[in-house]
């Protein structure tokens, strides 16, 4: 592979990493009927806001070992393993699609049937780990999520029947 597609690949290692964050967000605040949005992220225990220099994906939670900087309560284990496993998830999703390269597709990288691809596979991942934690904590899995996932899969399937058809003329 070049030096490009590594590239590309870090960077959607990264951004599985920052996904995985803001769905932690949303599985502890959406079924609760609270804003994913406003207020930023916060200690569970004395409630100051975590600095963004404290929230990069699984990192952060490594370098502080598990502790909040303010107040050395620990934080869950489960934020930068999700954030973790997200991640990784984007990274084989990544090299599944781009690393294949044929005669025909010399650059995998400039193909946006590939692009869209990923993306409806990035939708499935993120949607079905939503549904999973959320359901784990007890909670009803919101119909949006059950839709997302259909749409993603036959969008998935769309793609990849256009290629199909594309490549055997």
């Amino acid at each position: 592979m070049s030096p490009q597609q590594w590239l590309i690949l870090g960077f959607l290692t990264a951004l599985g990493g920052c996904l995985g964050s803001f769905l932690n967000v949303v599985v502890y605040r959406w079924p609760r009927g609270n804003s994913v949005v406003r207020p930023g992220s916060r200690c569970p225990h004395c409630d100051h806001p975590i600095r963004p220099i404290h929230n990069i994906p699984v990192f952060s939670w490594l370098i502080l070992r598990g502790r909040c900087r303010d107040c050395q309560g620990p934080i869950s284990s489960r934020y930068a393993l999700v954030e973790g496993l997200i991640a990784l998830a984007f990274l084989g999703l990544g090299l599944n699609i781009f690393h294949n390269v044929d005669e025909l597709s010399l650059n995998p990288m400039n193909d946006p049937a590939r692009w869209s691809l990923f993306a409806c596979q990035a939708v499935i991942v993120c949607c079905l780990a939503c549904a999973y934690l959320i359901r784990r904590d007890g909670f009803p899995v919101p119909k949006v999520l059950y839709l997302a996932i259909f749409l993603a899969i036959v969008g998935a399937g769309v793609i990849m029947s256009m290629e199909f058809f594309r490549l055997g003329s």
